[in-house]
């Protein structure tokens, strides 16, 4: 059984931990960090027409309680958890914090720093995020296991898509049409259309490459602008000294092909890799992280992003939970 422990005390991440994650052990598609050149000519297409600066994007992130926009550098705007940046980048949703874990969805104006309640906090939450269109919030409702749900951020309509029982929805993330959600159950990557239909799965196993599959907190997401491409997590083995600090598997980022059926590694064999989000144009994936150097900091979780094909990977700042 592999324990998150390290991660839930030192950061209070926007998912209660399960304290049973499916793991073991299992031959990888590719441990190969360079991509192949299929995953080069799809970075190449998505940098067309690109500057060679460096390219700066707005997103949210938490640090310890709070949450804080990140422009040219970090800056703290409000007290809460589970941050969910709109697609205009002037509205965050996220979560309070209570004693019995992360409850209601707030919105947050950037430009006139008012906040509104959409869900009462009555509600536990987790996995905020907020659909390409700008019209709806998904999330996970905690009060009765896990409930897959959406709201209207316009009408504040819930609408229940998946509940508990025949199978249990996971890291929920839209495809970049708002018209379906990708859940995990561990077992199955499922599609499921606004009404609640699965209108497809895929074993995890076929995209891992492994008989285990996934933890609770192995997250797949789909390129915004290429939903052949899903970018996602797996445990895998740590360095010498990743295993002599907590003993247990490492977990890092992949990119897989829907059309080749190819895996590739995308983080090096020294970094830790969890919770990946595109940026809507397809350009960077953001995602929660640290190094072996990084083991004995205070501040041991940071954020980093990457290119699809496995090159620029660049350290932002440090926090948790991005979302853009």
């Amino acid at each position: 059984m592999i324990k998150f422990y390290r991660i839930f005390l030192i950061i209070i991440f926007s998912s209660i931990l399960q304290s049973c994650c499916c793991c073991g052990s299992g031959s990888g598609v590719n441990y190969n960090v360079n991509a192949s050149n299929s995953f080069a000519q799809v970075s190449e297409a998505l940098s067309n027409n690109s500057s060679e600066k460096q390219e700066n994007y707005s997103f949210v992130f938490s640090r310890d309680k709070d949450i804080y926009l990140f422009k040219n550098s970090p800056e703290k705007i409000i007290t809460g958890y589970n941050p969910a940046l709109n697609p205009e980048h002037n509205k965050l949703a996220f979560s309070k914090i209570l004693e019995y874990g992360n409850a209601g969805i707030l919105i947050y104006n950037i430009d006139s720093s008012e906040t509104k309640t959409l869900l009462p906090d009555t509600n536990l939450v987790s996995n905020l995020m907020w659909s390409p269109d700008g019209k709806y919030i998904s999330y996970l409702g905690r009060d009765n296991n896990f409930t897959l749900l959406i709201i209207d951020t316009e009408t504040e309509e819930t609408k229940t898509l998946i509940q508990p029982g025949k199978t249990t929805p996971f890291q929920p993330t839209w495809t970049g049409d708002s018209k379906a959600i990708l859940f995990q159950d561990m077992e199955s990557l499922h599609k499921t259309d606004l009404n609640g239909n699965v209108i497809s799965s895929i074993k995890l196993k076929d995209i891992t490459g492994q008989d285990y599959s996934a933890t609770s907190e192995d997250r797949f997401i789909e390129c915004p602008i290429d939903p052949n491409l899903i970018a996602f997590t797996k445990q895998v083995e740590g360095t010498p000294e990743f295993t002599e600090a907590f003993n247990e598997l490492n977990t890092a980022l992949y990119i897989y092909n829907k059309e080749t059926k190819e895996s590739n590694r995308l983080t090096p064999e020294d970094m830790l890799a969890i919770y990946p989000i595109w940026t809507l144009d397809g350009k960077y994936i953001y995602f929660t992280g640290y190094k072996n150097e990084h083991i004995n900091d205070l501040n041991l979780f940071r954020i980093f992003r990457i290119k699809p094909d496995g090159s620029g990977l660049t350290e932002i700042t440090s926090g948790s939970d991005a979302s853009l």
